[in-house]
């Protein structure tokens, strides 16, 4: 759980997600918090992030194959 002085909370648990705040939207998840433009751009960065994610797992477990 991320706190901030403003009384801002971010619960950074879990599966990648899109939440709104009264401040903005953020991709929230795995640990992460990212700011985003809209609720869109955020849907668009979690797809791009499991992509990427995916392509890391894959990497690794080839290297632990060898």
């Amino acid at each position: 759980m991320l706190k901030f002085s403003d009384g801002m909370q971010f619960n950074t648990d879990g599966n990648l997600r899109v939440v709104e705040k009264w401040d903005g939207f953020y991709v929230v998840g795995k640990g992460l918090l990212i700011p985003v433009n809209d609720y869109e751009e955020g849907r668009k960065l979690i797809k791009e992030l499991n992509k990427n994610n995916n392509r890391i797992s894959q990497i690794i477990n080839k290297k632990n194959t060898i």
